[in-house]
């Protein structure tokens, strides 16, 4: 028993020696700056508030990215406007606080019809929910865009995204797991599908 004691008395001498000794000057931390609002956030419930990191935008221009940045909407190049075919560039999926958005860039603005079979589905529950956007005389330009966007493991309506060839052009299949209420909106290339979570 007193060799315990002796031993941790030792031990609480020594420890508190080299404490001692190694102490620096305290480390001086500069105070929290503000942030500012985010004048690109306008779903907010208070609690929450959805941060845009790059407010000016600067370090996609620094640091090129080829893919999609969401909430970012690629500068118009100036020049002749294109020619043919409607191209579908980028078809994406983002979660917002109050809403699930699907975005499909394409490469001009256009406006395409939007419509789902709501009433088809209350009717036979084996028909799964479901929004269209339809684009004549369109097409998929890269692979990547043709594969399905799975989103069901996601807390969101949305369960799978997918692009399909009509006979008058491309046919964007938003399949949900349940009907929810949906609002289309076209801001210049980009048409904006935001289905209510």
């Amino acid at each position: 028993m007193n060799h315990i004691t002796t031993f941790a008395a030792v031990f609480g001498i020594l420890w508190s020696t080299c404490g001692a000794f190694a102490q620096e000057a305290p480390v001086r931390t500069p105070p929290p700056v503000p942030v500012p609002a985010d004048p690109q956030s306008i779903y907010s419930s208070g609690a929450f508030q959805e941060v845009v990191i790059d407010e000016d935008e600067k370090l996609y221009d620094v640091r090129p990215y080829g893919g999609v940045v969401p909430g970012r909407i690629e500068p118009e190049e100036p020049g002749v406007p294109p020619k043919g075919n409607l191209h579908i560039e980028r078809v994406g999926f983002e979660q917002r606080e109050l809403f699930s958005r699907v975005f499909i860039v394409l490469d001009r603005a256009t406006t395409p019809w939007v419509y789902d079979n709501f009433v088809q589905c209350q009717a036979n529950p084996a028909v799964p929910c479901q929004i269209f956007a339809e684009f004549a005389s369109a097409q998929v330009s890269t692979k990547n865009d043709r594969r399905p966007l799975v989103t069901k493991a996601f807390n969101t309506p949305v369960a799978l995204v997918e692009s399909a060839k009509t006979k008058e052009g491309i046919r964007i299949i938003v399949t949900l797991k349940r009907e929810a209420r949906y609002l289309p909106v076209q801001a210049d290339k980009v048409l904006y599908i935001d289905v209510e979570r």
